[in-house]
C-alpha cells in the first residue's frame, strides 16, 4: 500500500493480518532460532525458500555495520508473504532497518533504536490487503526524537509525551505521529480539559506503546472530553493503550472517552483502562465517548459510574458508526438512563459486528452488549451480570430494542452469569427477540455458537475462561 492515508481495507484487515502472523506460512520470521533459508549479501536479506528465518543475532550484527533491507522477495521467485519480528532486536548505530513485504509486516516482539538509526516499514510490496501491526505486549521504541520512521513512504514525527504531542497536533491537525516509547502521566498533574484539544485528522501511531496515569477532573459541561477531544474525519488513531485513566466531571459530560471524547475517523489496535465518574448525564465510553466513524480490534476496561440521564458503554457511549472485532470488559453500574456492555445507545446507523462484552452492567435501560439500538448487530455475546430495569427495561443482551426485523443476526447472552435466565428475555422490551438466543456458560464454552466464523473466533480453555475470544484481538493472558 502506497497510499499516505490508511484505507477501509488496510483497517480491515486486521483480523486477517493476526491469523497469516500466526501461521508462520509463508513468512520471513525474524527470532532467535537459527537463520535458515535467507541469504543475506550487500545489505539485503532475502528468503531462499517461501518459509524463512533470519536469526535476531545476525539481524543486529549486520545493524552494527550499515544499513539493512528485509525483504519478502527472494531469489528465483522464492516469495514469502509476510515479515514477523518474533524477537527482541535492537541497535545503537546509526543504521537503518527497512522491513519490505509482499504484503503484512507484525512486530511480535520488541524492537528498541538505541541510536540515531531509523526504520522504515513497507507492506504490500505487490499484495494485496497487507498492514503493519504491533501485537499484544510488543512495541516499537526510540531513543531519540530525531531518528527516522516511514511507514508506506510517509514520515512520523516522534513524540514521547502527552504535551509534545499536543503541541505537535496544534501546529499541525493534519500531521503524521508516533509515541516514541510509553508515557507516564502522572508528572502532568491533573488536566481541565482534553489534553489535545484540536481536531485530529492526521495519523497517531502508537506504535504498542502506552500513556499512563492520565487525570483529568472538569469542571463542567457539554464538552468532548479524552486524551484526544475529538478525532476528525479522516483521522487515524493506531496500535495505543491508554492505562489507569482516571476521569471526574462535576458537571455533565458530553461525550467522554479515556482515549477520545468524539471520533469521526477509525481507532484500531487500540485498548484503555481506568475510571470515568460523574453525576448527571452525557455519552461514555471506555475507548469511545461517541463513535462516528469506525472502531476495529480495540478493547477496553473501564469501571463507569454515570449519574442520572447518562449513557454509558464498556467501549462506546454512544455508537452511529462501525465496531468489529472489539471487546469490553468494564463495569458500569448505578441507575443512569442506560448502560450496555460494549454500547450505550446505538442509532440507526450503528452496525456491531463480532464483539463481546463481559462487565457488569445496570441502569434504567440495560443490557449486557447494548443498553438500547436501532442498529444492526451480528455475531456478538455478552456473559456480564445485568441488574436495574427499574421503570425501564432490562435484557440479557439489549435493554430496549428498537432495531427493523432482521438486525440481529447470531448474538447471544450467557444466562448463567448474567442472572437473566429467561430464554425469552434476550431483548427487555420483546419477547423471543429474533436474532438473540440465551446459552448458558457450558453451552458457550462447549463450541463456537452458530454464526461464529472460526477464522475469526477461537475457543481454548486457557483463554478468555474458555469462552469464545477475537483470534485478531485475544484477552490478555
Amino acid at each position: 500500500m502506497r497510499s499516505r492515508r490508511f484505507s477501509t481495507n488496510f483497517v480491515l484487515a486486521i483480523a486477517a493480518l493476526t491469523l497469516l502472523a500466526t501461521t508462520a506460512q509463508a513468512d520471513v520470521t525474524i527470532s532467535s532460532q537459527p537463520t535458515q533459508n535467507m541469504t543475506c549479501s550487500g545489505g539485503v536479506c532475502a528468503p531462499t525458500a517461501k518459509t524463512a528465518v533470519l536469526n535476531v543475532g545476525d539481524l543486529e550484527t549486520l545493524l552494527a555495520a550499515g544499513n539493512v533491507t528485509v525483504t519478502t522477495q527472494g531469489f528465483r521467485n522464492k516469495q514469502a508473504n509476510n515479515i514477523v519480528i518474533a524477537a527482541a532486536l535492537s541497535w545503537a548505530t546509526p543504521s537503518s532497518l527497512k522491513l519490505d513485504a509482499f504484503q503484512s509486516v507484525t512486530i511480535d516482539g520488541s524492537v528498541a533504536v538505541n541510536g540515531l538509526g531509523g526504520l522504515a516499514i513497507v507492506t504490500d510490496e505487490g499484495g494485496t490487503s497487507g498492514t503493519f501491526s504491533v501485537g499484544m505486549n510488543s512495541s516499537v521504541e526510540f531513543q531519540n526524537l530525531s531518528s527516522s520512521l516511514t511507514i508506506n513512504g510517509a514520515g512520523y514525527s516522534l513524540v514521547n509525551s502527552v504535551a509534545t504531542l499536543a503541541g505537535a497536533v496544534a501546529a499541525n491537525p493534519n500531521g503524521d505521529y508516533a509515541l516514541a516509547s510509553s508515557y507516564n502521566a502522572s508528572g502532568d498533574g491533573t488536566y481541565s480539559s482534553s489534553p489535545i484539544a484540536t481536531a485530529f485528522a492526521g495519523v497517531f501511531e502508537g506504535l504498542g506503546n502506552t500513556i499512563s496515569n492520565l487525570t483529568i477532573s472538569e469542571p463542567c459541561c457539554y464538552t468532548n472530553t479524552g486524551l484526544f477531544d475529538t478525532l476528525a474525519a479522516g483521522g487515524v488513531i493506531r496500535d495505543v493503550g491508554i492505562i489507569n485513566g482516571t476521569f471526574t466531571f462535576v458537571g455533565p459530560g458530553f461525550r467522554v472517552g479515556l482515549l477520545a471524547g468524539g471520533s469521526l475517523g477509525t481507532i484500531s489496535n487500540s485498548y484503555s483502562s481506568g475510571t470515568i465518574t460523574n453525576g448527571a448525564g452525557g455519552n461514555f465510553g471506555g475507548l469511545v465517548g461517541e463513535n462516528d466513524g469506525a472502531v476495529v480490534a480495540s478493547n477496553s476496561s473501564a469501571t463507569i459510574t454515570i449519574g442520572s440521564g447518562g449513557v454509558g458503554g464498556g467501549l462506546v457511549g454512544y455508537n452511529s458508526g462501525s465496531i468489529d472485532s472489539s471487546y469490553a470488559t468494564g463495569a458500569l453500574p448505578g441507575t443512569s438512563a442506560g448502560n450496555g456492555g460494549l454500547v450505550g445507545y446505538a442509532n440507526s446507523s450503528s452496525a456491531i459486528t463480532n464483539s463481546y462484552a463481559t462487565g457488569e452492567v445496570g441502569g434504567k435501560f440495560a443490557g449486557g452488549l447494548v443498553a438500547e439500538t436501532l442498529g444492526t448487530i451480528s455475531n456478538s455475546y455478552s456473559i456480564g451480570a445485568t441488574t436495574g430495569g427499574m421503570g425501564g427495561y432490562l435484557g440479557g443482551l439489549i435493554g430496549y430494542d428498537q432495531s427493523n426485523p432482521g438486525s440481529l443476526v447470531d448474538t447471544y447472552w450467557d444466562m448463567t452469569t448474567s442472572g437473566i435466565d429467561n430464554k425469552t428475555q434476550g431483548a427487555g422490551n420483546i419477547a423471543n427477540d429474533p436474532g438473540i438466543k440465551g446459552k448458558t456458560t457450558t453451552q458457550l464454552q462447549a463450541h463456537l455458537p452458530r454464526g461464529f466464523d472460526k477464522k475469526i473466533w477461537g475457543e481454548d480453555p486457557a483463554i478468555n475462561g474458555g469462552l469464545p475470544y477475537l483470534l485478531a484481538n485475544p484477552p490478555p493472558s
